[in-house]
C-alpha cells in the first residue's frame, strides 16, 4: 500500500464530499445527509413533486406510506431536482472515501520498507462456503468508474506492487471455490 497515495486520495475525497455536503444543505437545510429520516421530509418539502416510494411496495390498509431514499428511488427521480444528483454524487463519493478510511489499520512494515495490507481470506464463514474476505474487504473494492479514472480518483492507485517496476492484476473470482475444491479432489 502506498500511504501517500492514500493520504492523497482522502484528502481529495474529503474536500469534494465537503463542497457536495455544502451544496445539499443549501438547499435542504442542516440536516444529517446519511439520515433517511432527516432526508425524506426535506427532500419532500424542497422538491414537492418527489416520489420516494418503492416501485414494488404494496400498501396495505393499516400500513402508512413507506418512503426510501435508496439509489434506485433517487435515479428514478433525479431528474426533478439537481438535488437528488447531488445526494448521488454524495452517497457515491461517501462510499469510495470508505475504501480509504482506516487502511492503515491493516498494514504492516516489512523488513524491506514497505508497506504491505494483508486481508482474512476465509472460506467458513459463509454459509454457501464461499470465500470471503475482511479487515479490510477487499473484495468489494469497485469496478472502475470512469470519472475516478479520470480525474486519479481511483481508490485502486493506492494499492502497488511489491515487486519494484510491477503492476498488479485484477481477476474475476467466477467458480473459484468449484475449482479449488475440483483441484483438491483431483476431478
Amino acid at each position: 500500500v502506498d500511504l501517500a497515495e492514500n493520504k492523497r486520495l482522502h484528502a481529495e475525497y474529503q474536500s469534494r464530499i465537503a463542497v457536495l455536503t455544502a451544496k445539499a444543505r443549501e438547499v435542504l437545510g442542516p440536516i444529517n445527509l446519511n439520515s433517511p429520516k432527516q432526508l425524506i421530509p426535506a427532500l419532500q418539502r424542497e422538491v414537492p413533486s418527489v416520489i420516494l416510494t418503492e416501485f414494488f411496495w404494496k400498501k396495505m390498509d393499516d400500513d402508512e406510506e413507506k418512503h426510501s431514499t435508496k439509489k434506485a428511488v433517487l435515479e428514478r427521480e433525479s431528474k426533478k431536482h439537481p438535488v437528488l444528483r447531488t445526494m448521488l454524487e454524495y452517497r457515491r463519493r461517501t462510499t469510495l472515501r470508505n475504501f480509504l478510511t482506516g487502511i492503515h489499520k491493516y498494514t504492516s512494515e516489512r523488513s524491506d520498507g514497505r508497506i504491505y495490507v494483508c486481508s482474512k481470506i476465509r472460506g467458513d464463514v459463509t454459509v454457501t462456503q464461499r470465500m470471503s474476505s475482511s479487515k479490510p474487504n477487499l473484495q468489494n473494492l469497485p469496478r472502475d468508474v470512469q470519472d475516478e479514472v479520470d480525474a486519479a480518483l481511483n481508490v485502486k492507485r493506492q494499492y502497488v506492487s511489491r515487486f519494484p517496476g510491477g503492476s498488479l492484476a485484477e481477476a474475476d473470482q467466477s467458480q473459484l471455490e468449484l475449482r479449488v475444491a475440483a483441484i483438491a479432489s483431483g476431478d
